[in-house]
């Protein structure tokens, strides 16, 4: 960017910051602004590494840009939980660097949010694994950001493929040593993407008694069942891919206890079995759910619903319930399985984890997308200086006096 205004870069800008610039450019002096960051609601500071990279693309655009003009970026340390209208951040660099880096700044600012969200699963789930499955729900432009604020908010690892590349060489961690399960030491943040076998390879499985399958042109008979696809599908999945955990998702047949014993019976011998997920959809009970198989269910159901009682959703509703994870752990330990694991996921933010470890449920991980949360950041100018020594001079828009009086705290300058 030169004083005309002119920028171009992968990093979004609002058109109208742009013509700010130009409009500084016919000024005769040029001034040094101070830019204050602040978010409207509670969130852990992410998005330095991003920041750093917006900041110096923006410097680096500026032809012959004199040292006493170079910007300057104080910011919370990454990972620092903060309160809303707290400054997070503030800049202190020439007018028309500061406009042009505010829009994509607060976008990568928003992301703080799906970290405190993350943060906030991770310490629910008491020492459980738990895996950012968020990528399908949001736009493909996100799904490698919201990987790495899962990561800093404390996820073992990610689904999204582009999620896992840039969450690798994002330097900032916070989750804990696992073990899961027995022998399988699990780092900070796996360094591949992860996941389960999905529902849509159950639609395409044989479904006769004497089906097999191929490895290396090789035909294999199917040892499980041909009425639980979901099986079959994890059966292939081990065969031809050892070195890969698996977890049978239990529920594409209805029969989530049926496919759960047979699952430790015919997978129990892989290696790398470890266990069922447990996704049940919304719309019916589990196979052995006490009210399975009442019609007069759905109008209560509906009325727990309508009252917010989660309390009686999640114990003995529809879906993924405190009762669905106990039938299957009996399910799995009648039949021998009980190293084997189990993974909860659908719709597990912090309120359904806490509620799930607080009333005994046997899960033994979490996969979620429940965590993306964007929150409101918002930066106003707050003083305006000539020279890097000036004092600064106040200047800030009406309503936002507070923010020009408040005294940041544990701010640290960023180096770029």
């Amino acid at each position: 960017m030169s004083r005309s205004g002119k920028f171009e870069s992968e990093w979004p800008v609002d058109v109208y910051f742009l013509r700010a610039a130009q409009v500084a450019s016919c000024l005769p002096d040029r001034w040094r602004v101070l830019y204050r960051y602040f978010a409207r609601e509670k969130g852990l500071f992410f998005g330095t590494p991003f920041i750093q990279s917006i900041m110096r693309e923006l410097v680096n655009s500026i032809p012959g840009l004199p040292a006493e003009h170079l910007p300057v970026v104080r910011a919370l340390p990454e990972g620092t939980e903060f309160e809303a209208k707290q400054c997070i951040m503030e800049i202190d660099t020439p007018f028309e660097v500061s406009v042009a880096a505010e829009t994509s700044i607060l976008g990568i600012l928003s992301l703080c949010g799906a970290a405190y969200r993350m943060r906030r699963i991770v310490e629910a789930a008491k020492g459980r694994p738990v895996f950012a499955f968020e990528a399908r729900h949001y736009p493909p432009s996100m799904s490698a950001l919201t990987a790495c604020a899962a990561k800093l908010g404390g996820a073992s690892g990610t689904s999204s493929t582009v999620g896992s590349d840039l969450a690798n060489t994002y330097p900032f961690c916070t989750g804990v040593l696992q073990d899961w399960p027995e022998g399988a030491s699990w780092p900070t943040f796996v360094d591949k993407p992860v996941g389960t076998n999905p529902h849509a390879s159950a639609t395409i499985m044989p479904n006769g008694a004497d089906d097999h399958f191929l490895v290396d042109g090789v035909p294999i008979q199917f040892k499980s069942p041909a009425d639980l696809p979901e099986v079959r599908n994890a059966e292939i999945f081990l065969s031809i891919m050892p070195g890969i955990p698996s977890l049978v998702l239990n529920d594409f047949s209805g029969r989530e206890l049926d496919a759960s014993r047979a699952a430790v019976e015919h997978l129990g011998s892989y290696e790398h079995f470890w266990g069922v997920r447990c996704d049940t959809c919304g719309e019916r009970f589990h196979q052995g759910a006490r009210w399975a198989g009442n019609s007069n269910m759905d109008k209560i159901v509906s009325e727990w619903k309508a009252n917010s009682d989660t309390q009686m959703l999640w114990t003995e509703g529809k879906g993924v319930t405190v009762e669905l994870l106990r039938n299957v752990r009996k399910a799995m330990d009648e039949v021998g399985g009980q190293k084997f694991k189990i993974m909860a996921s659908s719709g597990f933010n912090d309120e359904k984890t806490a509620f799930f470890e607080q009333a005994g449920a046997p899960f033994d991980s979490v996969g979620t997308g429940s965590f993306v949360h964007l929150i409101g950041v918002t930066a106003d100018i707050v003083g305006r200086r000539k020279a890097k020594d000036d004092p600064w001079e106040p200047c800030v828009k009406a309503g936002r006096e507070w923010l020009m009086n408040q005294m940041p705290e544990g701010l640290l300058e960023v180096p770029l």
